[in-house]
């Protein structure tokens, strides 16, 4: 009887480790997708409102949706220093893999220290990038989203066939 209840325990682990696998692949998914809400976000504020960069912050981590993206709710309503403590917020933030890291350093280099324009066209730029990083990532989870799941659970029923 114990016997049986540390089997089917040990199926069930396995079987979550593969789906949490998977799970993370959907995070980052969803990640991307706000991060290029967030450059459109920041372009239509800067293009219809003309806020100084940490007024544009604070209404963006104010924001719901952008809840989640950790060093958007670090920085906000912070004015001095901005591109220094944008770079060390965008670093500290671990939920964010390097090639985000890297386009939003781009971001942060270039908001409040070129003319309008030049920040619209730099937004844009970056959420096209971040386009193209969640294309990627959504191939890679239809790839190898089912794959974890399916190995997970395969790498349970083998332990419990191997236990028996």
């Amino acid at each position: 009887m114990i016997r049986g209840v540390g089997l089917l325990l040990l199926l069930v682990t396995a079987a979550l480790c593969g789906n949490s696998a998977a799970v993370s692949l959907e995070q980052r998914v969803r990640r991307l997708r706000k991060l290029e809400l967030f450059c459109d976000a920041a372009a239509s504020e800067l293009k219809f409102l003309l806020p100084t960069v940490g007024e544009l912050l604070t209404h963006l981590a104010a924001r719901a949706e952008f809840a989640e993206l950790g060093f958007l709710q670090a920085m906000a309503g912070m004015e001095t220093g901005f591109p220094e403590c944008w770079a060390a917020a965008v670093t500290a933030d671990k939920t964010l893999s390097a090639e985000e890291r890297e386009i939003l350093r781009t971001i942060g280099e270039t908001l409040g220290s070129t003319e309008l324009a030049g920040q619209l066209s730099a937004l844009a730029l970056c959420r096209e990038r971040f386009a193209s990083c969640r294309e990627s990532a959504e191939a890679d989870l239809l790839r190898r989203g089912r794959l974890c799941r399916s190995m997970g659970l395969l790498t349970g029923i083998f332990l419990v066939i191997l236990l028996l």
